[in-house]
């Protein structure tokens, strides 16, 4: 699974894992082929999925007794046991068979996994958690063409564990990951934020340089669902701990000298937000390369230029912080993107700029014509990421911090 509008990137990504076999696209995700130990490693590396599922069965349904025997053929127990505690969710693309909703689809499901647990386990069944489940089902109806998928991620994987502090509407770090590889940045360029609220672009893009685990750090060891699959599971033969191993000597590997640091840049008009940036950077990457990022309070809009230069090109990208983190009317934004082109345009001569925004009218509103234009989603809104290319001409060659 993964947000829509990544799908390509997804895709992408998955191919760069030997062992992934059968790649297919689909909205909102990807289907592959994969062994359990390869599962575990996509888990751990693979930044650009939300969720990892197996699939367990399809089939067509049409009323409501066909679904409760479609749960009740799933061999439940060969991935969790009694003493597990799950949940089932529900995702509706199309129509449900008549006279069905998505809480009738989860209840109806529920019983017929219980009545298969209660008849191979004596009369016991799994508890129902709805909060913290160890185990999370996943019934996607497709009009009435029904997949049920068990969850080996648990906690959605855009949730690196490095978050200190989110600040308000944070954006998803899969998100970031994704949109940086739109970029083609090839990490020989500075890269700059310059509303980095709380570090999000500047900390995925040291951590796709150093090409760390993005699911592993050692303050935070994070567990995901599999673990907790039955000792039956196909998972059972796979060394989880060689594999959390490789990611940990990763990490000290690259906390070593490392050459050719990318120069990178995040700042922000906030001082409060700019300290957890910092903080978020130091529990995401090793110590060394948290310390080669370049943190600077600067108003962006209204910056006083009068440190040392920074390069004659580079890349700049960012998630301007009106909408959510910045309450503006219609007009205060018109103007605060206006000023946002008049900066870009004097001082990021030669530079590839590179913005998310779900204004509609943003290029004409800001002037510049865009030349990539890629359709995401962040979160449920509706978004472009869209390039410029500042042109070299009467502009100042270089910006100025």
């Amino acid at each position: 699974m993964c947000s829509r509008g990544l799908e390509d990137s997804l895709v992408d990504e998955l191919y760069t894992f030997d062992g992934v076999e059968s790649i297919r696209k689909n909205k909102s995700g990807a289907n592959f082929n994969a062994s359990p130990e390869i599962i575990c490693r996509l888990n751990l590396w693979a930044r650009i999925p939300s969720r990892i599922l197996i699939q367990l069965g399809k089939t067509q349904i049409n009323n409501a007794d066909e679904l409760l025997i479609f749960a009740n053929k799933i061999n439940w127990g060969e991935w969790f046991t009694p003493s597990n505690s799950f949940r089932v969710d529900v995702n509706i693309t199309g129509k449900l068979p008549r006279s069905m909703s998505a809480n009738f689809v989860a209840l109806k499901f529920k019983d017929g996994m219980c009545d298969r647990f209660r008849a191979d386990f004596n009369g016991k069944r799994p508890t129902v958690n709805t909060k913290n489940p160890e185990i999370r089902i996943w019934i996607h109806f497709f009009n009435s063409l029904v997949t049920a998928s068990i969850d080996t991620s648990g906690e959605p994987l855009f949730k690196r564990g490095w978050r200190q502090n989110k600040g308000i509407a944070p954006i998803k770090e899969n998100l970031v990951s994704a949109l940086l590889g739109m970029t083609n940045w090839d990490m020989s360029k500075p890269l700059m934020d310059p509303m980095c609220g709380s570090g999000t672009f500047v900390i995925e893009a040291m951590q796709k340089f150093t090409q760390l685990p993005c699911n592993y750090t050692p303050s935070r060891i994070r567990k995901f669902a599999f673990e907790n699959f039955s000792p039956g599971s196909p998972f059972n033969n796979t060394n989880w701990k060689v594999l959390l191993q490789e990611a940990h000597d990763r990490w000290e590997d690259k906390n070593k000298i490392i050459k050719n640091i990318p120069l990178v840049i995040g700042s922000d008009s906030n001082i409060k937000m700019l300290e957890v940036a910092k903080l978020n950077a130091w529990h995401a990457l090793p110590n060394k390369i948290s310390k080669s990022i370049v943190w600077k309070v600067n108003d962006f809009l209204n910056y006083n230029a009068s440190e040392k230069k920074i390069s004659s090109s580079g890349i700049l990208v960012t998630n301007p912080p009106f909408g959510f983190r910045i309450k503006l009317s219609e007009n205060e934004k018109k103007i605060f993107i206006e000023k946002l082109g008049t900066v870009l345009k004097k001082n990021f001569s030669g530079w590839t700029v590179w913005i998310l925004t779900n204004e509609k009218r943003f290029s004409s509103i800001i002037h510049l014509r865009n030349g990539e234009k890629f359709p995401v989603f962040n979160g449920d809104i509706a978004c472009n990421w869209l390039s410029f290319e500042m042109v070299t001409g009467n502009m100042k060659n270089n910006y100025e911090i």
